[in-house]
């Protein structure tokens, strides 16, 4: 794995109004969710994408993350899916594993995160207050929700995206309109 860098003044991905797109991916046999969060700093606006797609067809989530992407296809600041540990070493495993590394295969900035203990860290009230806790789309295991954290967890290792958290987070907690999450 790579280790998760400093973002920098020119980060590939980031367009010139400033704006990050950060993905998370839970792979899943039965569905896969996927997380798109759009983060406007200058405007302090934070939009949320999200869906879960049947299987884990690399194609199906490109095919999403097209038509959230930033400046052109599959073009985002980071890509964090959810790391699969084999448990049984049946065919589920294999074919877990081979979904996870095609995911890693789709572009640059793509990060495996374990998630081991990321309910502790990425709390259901944080996940509420990035309107990432109910979503519209239903998957088999809280897949989309999954997704969230995963890319949550991911921003918060990273220093420059965890400060971004942190003011959206202050923000909120005192209660001022300054970020909008939608």
């Amino acid at each position: 794995m790579k280790p998760l860098e400093r973002l920098k003044t020119e980060v590939p991905g980031l367009s010139p109004n400033g704006k990050y797109v950060i993905v998370g991916i839970d792979p899943g046999i039965v569905n896969t969710g996927i997380v798109v969060y759009h983060i406007y700093p200058h405007v302090r606006l934070i939009s949320v994408a999200h869906t879960a797609i049947v299987g884990y067809d690399v194609q199906d989530i490109m095919a999403f993350l097209r038509q959230h992407s930033l400046n052109g296809p599959l073009s985002w600041t980071y890509l964090f899916v959810e790391a699969y540990r084999p448990r049984s070493h049946f065919d589920t495993d294999a074919r877990m594993g081979a979904a996870v590394n095609e995911i890693k295969k789709m572009g640059p900035d793509v990060y495996a995160l374990d998630n081991t203990g990321v309910k502790n860290v990425v709390s259901r009230a944080l996940l509420e207050l990035l309107n990432s806790w109910n979503f519209s789309t239903k998957s088999n295991h809280q897949d989309v929700r999954s997704a969230a954290r995963i890319a949550i967890l991911g921003m918060l290792k990273n220093e420059t995206l965890n400060r971004l958290l942190a003011q959206v987070v202050f923000s909120k907690i005192n209660g001022d309109s300054e970020w909008v999450v939608n």
